[in-house]
């Protein structure tokens, strides 16, 4: 086949990938059918790669380490402007690099991530806690804005999980907001808060599968973990315990697998890679 031939192939391929025509796996599978063997050497960390004596991995190792030592010896030393100076630097350097391995090395590029959505929330902690901030207020503009980066950088970069995290700081916002507005609240009123949204992120998943199959999958994710949180309002953020929670918690339990089965076809045609 000639080269020609072979690079609009592929151009093709990662055409469909672009569009979401195909799944990733199909077209990564699709893409190493077509590409010259010497394309297609791995870029990855392995544990091979650490056995067969390659110093790189471990020069970055020590470098990463040290540097986040040296940060965590004199942060609180530092100013508040450098403070979030260093913590807007390190997260963006993160989620740079992982973005860059994102098509590289797919476990370096989830790391990094990591890291980075670790870096934001821990700091962003630490330095409400060092200046003494009104912590009510700071904490919930960071959840906030931990929030919202997640869920761009889970979407941008394909990471479900981190999107999910995204979903997860502003439905905690949302359980927040009405324990302060209505404290006294019966079991029946809280499925009237939390099950509407239930529908809304099953929809969603029923919606976008056919387009944008990890926002499907995340979204239904999110739509089974709402299922349970009206008795873990009530129960962790509430602090009530009414006597029959645990006949509730099966019930509802029960209702939901009844539902997963009746509605089986559809919701595993949703999640399906």
């Amino acid at each position: 086949m000639k080269q020609e031939r072979k690079k609009i192939i592929i151009d093709e391929i990662e055409h469909w990938r672009q569009s979401r025509l195909l799944p990733d796996q199909y077209c990564d599978f699709l893409s190493n059918l077509y590409q010259e063997p010497k394309n297609m050497k791995s870029h990855s960390l392995t544990l091979a790669t650490l056995r067969n004596g390659n110093s790189k991995p471990w020069f970055l190792a020590f470098g990463i380490i040290s540097f986040i030592c040296f940060i965590g010896f004199y942060f609180s030393s530092f100013s508040l402007s450098l403070q979030i100076a260093t913590l807007v630097i390190m997260v963006v350097v993160c989620y740079l690099f992982a973005g860059i391995y994102n098509n590289r090395s797919r476990m370096i590029s989830l790391i990094l991530a990591g890291a980075g959505s670790l870096l934001m929330l821990v700091l962003g902690v630490w330095i409400i806690a060092l200046h003494s901030m009104y912590e009510e207020l700071w904490s919930m503009v960071l959840v906030t804005s931990c929030g919202l980066i997640w869920l761009l950088i889970g979407y941008i970069l394909r990471i479900g999980i981190l999107h999910y995290c995204g979903i997860g700081g502003w439905l905690l916002l949302y359980a927040v907001v009405f324990v302060r507005q209505l404290p006294a609240i019966s079991w029946g009123e809280l499925q009237a808060l939390w099950i509407p949204l239930v529908l809304l992120f099953i929809g969603l998943s029923g919606l976008l599968h056919k387009y944008k199959k990890m926002l499907s999958q995340v979204y239904f994710s999110v739509g089974l973990s709402i299922w349970f949180m009206p008795e873990i309002d009530l129960i962790l953020l509430r602090h009530q315990m009414p006597s029959d929670i645990v006949l509730l918690c099966v019930f509802k339990l029960a209702v939901a697998l009844f539902l997963l089965f009746i509605f089986r076809k559809k919701w595993i045609v949703w999640v399906s890679s």
